[in-house]
């Protein structure tokens, strides 16, 4: 009886294919949190959106990008946002200043069209195990942000 052998050549390609293809899944960063929460018709002056990291997977820095979706009822080309982050050891505050995209189509069309932005913000250093608190809140002088629908969050 006869064996097929695989040509060493070909099985090392394969096994360094594998093993390439295991180290680059295992090294991809996944999102800590990724979420978007609803406005209700607007951002009052007085809403804070809130956001929570139960637990930091590991000692790493971890960047934030703050999202914003709106639409044209916005009447700024611009928002001014502050985010508070907090852990049990420290309390940063970043002022922010986000330019918006005009996006106002030259046709007249029915319905709402909502448009979304994200911006790197900060990275932090943050330590396994860690919980960390977030808030956003708006430093515009308006007492309603009519057209602002959802704010989110992204850690990575």
């Amino acid at each position: 009886m006869q064996r097929n052998r695989v040509p060493i050549g070909k099985w090392l390609v394969v096994m360094t294919m594998s093993l390439a293809l295991t180290m680059t899944v295992s090294c991809m960063r996944r999102s800590l949190l990724n979420s978007y929460k609803p406005t209700y018709g607007g951002w009052l002056s007085t809403d804070t959106i809130r956001f929570q990291v139960d637990s930091i997977t590991r000692n790493d820095i971890y960047s934030f990008s703050v999202g914003l979706r709106y639409t044209d009822r916005y009447p700024y080309q611009d928002i001014w946002l502050a985010l508070s982050i907090t852990t049990s050891t420290t309390t940063h505050i970043d002022t922010l200043h986000l330019q918006l995209l005009d996006l106002k189509p030259n046709l007249v069309e029915r319905g709402v069209m909502i448009h979304e932005q994200e911006q790197l913000v900060k990275a932090y250093r943050l330590a396994k195990g860690q919980k960390v608190d977030i808030a956003v809140y708006s430093l515009m002088r308006d007492s309603l942000l009519e057209g602002i629908t959802d704010l989110g969050l992204k850690v990575e």
